[in-house]
């Protein structure tokens, strides 16, 4: 079972020498059982990919603190990387009411297992020795205490909360000083309508209060929570691939309303002010069809796996160490 569901089984091979052939990588479980799969009527052959189960909580620790480093250096390879800001954090499954975090100042580019650092709900490293950015801290655990175990989770519930992504991307910052939601102007966005919520600024954040301020704008169903003249903060409900694929997404779909308001010559205005002529806005049916389709905690897990594949495949091990 961990040869399919972690990645450190691969690391032998991944650092085998030239004559060797590299790995074929076989890193999302799949079952001829249709009914057990959430993707069932999204793919098409004799097999349907699931989401990975673990025999262990310790089984699961790996799998996630893995995917955790994996997203950093995939958030670097999108531009998303920004001096020591930003920080991402998964909880721990063998102790829920901590989390697991990225030290500050460390690359997300070569960030590793041993890197990670273990943080409690009540902002106390009760693992590693590296420093923590103190708004990480001061954001992640009161959302964590707050929000409880996610989806799928023993006691969890789709409100709930598993990983946390925070990055300063170049367009979501931009879009974040105009006040106001994305627009119905592709598909893309449909995964985040009636998602995402506005969070005035509230300055630099080195204490819990600013979390819980930041928490007390959520609404059961948040993937994104837009900080204003800051950037977004983007939660998972059943893991950190899931939060860093609306990270992902949402970034890309700020780069294009950007666009078509530049296009479109959009004045600038009052949040939910008419669309400009010509552009054309998805209607209510076709948005609520579509984001049952991709906006789900599933499909955002899965969305994130080729870009998991290309930093496994870039690594060639690195990571695990």
């Amino acid at each position: 079972m961990s040869s399919v569901h972690t990645l450190s089984s691969l690391s032998e091979t991944l650092h085998a020498g030239p004559q060797q052939a590299q790995p074929r990588l076989h890193l999302l479980p799949v079952t001829s059982d249709h009914s057990i799969s959430t993707f069932k009527d999204v793919q098409s052959g004799p097999n349907r990919t699931i989401i990975p189960t673990f025999s262990t909580p310790i089984e699961e620790r790996q799998y996630r603190k893995e995917h955790l480093v994996l997203v950093f250096r995939a958030l670097h390879r999108h531009g998303l990387a920004e001096g020591i800001a930003g920080h991402c954090s998964t909880r721990d499954p063998v102790e829920p009411d901590t989390f697991w975090v990225n030290p500050q100042g460390r690359s997300f580019a070569r960030m590793r297992v041993s890197d990670l650092i273990r943080v409690n709900d009540e902002g106390e490293i009760v693992e590693g020795d590296r420093p923590v950015d103190a708004s990480a801290t001061s954001i992640h655990a009161p959302i964590y205490k707050a929000r409880g175990r996610g989806q799928g989770q023993d006691g969890g519930s789709e409100s709930g909360v598993e990983a946390i992504v925070h990055v300063h991307g170049p367009h979501s910052k931009a879009f974040s000083a105009l006040g106001r939601q994305l627009d119905r102007i592709n598909q893309d966005v449909c995964a985040f309508d009636d998602c995402t919520v506005l969070v005035p600024f509230g300055g630099a954040v080195f204490d819990s209060l600013e979390g819980q301020r930041i928490a007390s704008f959520f609404r059961p169903d948040t993937k994104v929570a837009l900080l204003q003249n800051h950037g977004a903060l983007c939660l998972g409900r059943l893991s950190i691939d899931e939060a860093a694929w609306w990270q992902i997404s949402y970034e890309m779909c700020c780069k294009a309303q950007l666009l078509v308001d530049a296009a479109s010559h959009r004045p600038s205005g009052l949040a939910g002010a008419a669309l400009p002529n010509g552009v054309v806005r998805v209607g209510d049916d076709e948005c609520a069809s579509t984001k049952l389709e991709i906006g789900t905690a599933e499909m955002g897990w899965f969305c994130m796996a080729p870009y998991i594949e290309d930093e496994m495949w870039e690594s060639k091990g690195d990571h695990l160490w």
